[in-house]
């Protein structure tokens, strides 16, 4: 497999824009929360730092120390092993050519050494691929036969699992993760995500929905292509019969 070009280096100046319509300042769009109300981002500044240099600090982070040892870590909710990139792939502060390259000169050589982690990199991708080809993805299972699967559809059932009150620790330790700090591990929303589609016969489009919500991470490719693979409805999917175990999980990790 041929390697991705090396990223193209920032213009010195940008030329402007004719006749450029008018924009909206930040301020007018009224992202951050209301006076008065519960400051859901108050934690968020301790996790991440938004804009180019924190995405270039964070990958620095990541390729001098956690990437060695990926492929045995990233499993781990416990431990700092996986890249925390992907907000900032999302929002266009890396580009994966940057991220690629700047994984492979960390590790030098065979490519099967950095493969564990750049593989994730090519998912992204294909997951774009995939909203390309069938802008359908967000809403639609991509197999016909899951179409009109019976859903159990229940709010309490649904709530519980959005505010962490299932019962199972591992999935209300992510759950709670998520509403606190705008992210979960990789490992535990995969659990996370079984328990309400496999357990609680939830419709996965509703955890999508709530993953898009919540995540400082939410990519609307990567979200439904990963809630459609736990359903076993998406391309090269889960099959529907693998079911996570949470509580076998929970012990696992």
């Amino acid at each position: 497999m041929g390697e991705p070009d090396f990223p193209i280096l920032a213009p010195g100046q940008l030329r402007p824009v004719a006749d450029r319509p008018p924009g909206d300042t930040l301020d007018s769009l009224a992202l951050y929360p209301v006076a008065g109300e519960p400051d859901w981002a108050a934690d968020f500044p301790a996790l991440w730092t938004p804009g180019e240099a924190g995405a270039e600090a964070r990958l620095a982070r990541f390729v001098a120390g956690p990437v060695s040892g990926y492929a045995a870590q990233r499993n781990d909710p416990g431990t700092d092993g996986t890249s925390g990139l992907s907000p900032h792939l999302h929002w266009g502060e890396l580009s994966p050519r940057q991220v690629w390259h700047a994984v492979r000169q960390a590790q030098p050589g065979e490519l099967s050494r950095s493969w564990p982690f750049l593989s994730e990199i090519l998912w992204r991708e294909f997951s774009y691929h995939l909203l390309w080809h069938r802008p359908e993805l967000p809403e639609c299972a991509l197999r016909e036969r899951f179409a009109r699967f019976p859903w159990g559809r229940d709010a309490a059932l649904l709530r519980a699992w959005q505010r962490g009150r299932t019962g199972y620790p591992v999935v209300d330790a992510g759950m709670r993760q998520l509403w606190r700090h705008g992210w979960m591990h990789n490992r535990v929303r995969m659990i996370a995500a079984s328990l309400l589609v496999k357990h609680l016969l939830q419709p996965w489009q509703d955890g999508a929905a709530w993953f898009w919500d919540t995540l400082v991470d939410a990519d609307l490719a990567s979200n439904s292509a990963s809630w459609q693979w736990v359903a076993g409805s998406g391309s090269d999917a889960a099959p529907y019969f693998r079911v996570f175990n949470p509580v076998l999980q929970g012990e696992r990790i």
